[in-house]
């Protein structure tokens, strides 16, 4: 789990679920290790409100960007070997007026240098990899936060969905 689990970390998830919820647009940036974290993050925001966004490695990051507003908001996912990518897209955010919302293993962590919020989540291991663990958990707190804050759009929202999954026999 994060490095402070007091009340600290509470407040902390529930100002970055208000900036989720309050944001025109979401755009997560999770390069490297955590590309496939960014994506599911994104998955589950989107059942829940429209316009979350993974930027994607195979897209050049400033064309994909190029219209950001001050309405948006930028999550930069990074662990320690900081993708230049993910410090890039933190930074072009920054020059847009964009809020920053930094996930991340250290409130000093150069992604978290100009965010206007940083959730720090413990990601070190016995292993030569990082622990992705707490990630995932603080991903489905902030989607369970989003979703209270939205409760009456995002049913509407999930009804719309399952139907159109019943119909395609995704599920």
């Amino acid at each position: 789990m994060a490095r402070d689990l007091s009340g600290e970390l509470t407040e902390r998830l529930k100002e970055a679920a208000a900036m989720i919820s309050s944001a025109r647009r979401v755009y997560l940036a999770g390069f490297r290790a955590v590309t496939g974290f960014a994506n599911s993050f994104a998955v589950m925001l989107n059942c829940i409100r429209p316009d979350v966004y993974v930027i994607p490695a195979a897209q050049p990051t400033i064309d994909f960007l190029a219209d950001l507003t001050p309405e948006d908001l930028i999550v930069p996912i990074a662990f320690h070997r900081y993708s230049k990518d993910t410090l890039f897209v933190a930074e072009m955010g920054k020059q847009a007026g964009c809020r920053i919302l930094a996930i991340t293993d250290s409130l000093v962590a150069p992604v978290a240098r100009g965010a206007d919020l940083t959730i720090p989540i413990h990601v070190e291991s016995f292993t030569f990899f990082n622990s992705y663990v707490s990630l995932a958990m603080v991903m489905d707190l902030l989607t369970g936060l989003v979703s209270k804050q939205n409760k009456g759009q995002n049913e509407e929202r999930l009804r719309r969905m399952e139907k159109y999954l019943d119909q395609t026999g995704q599920y």
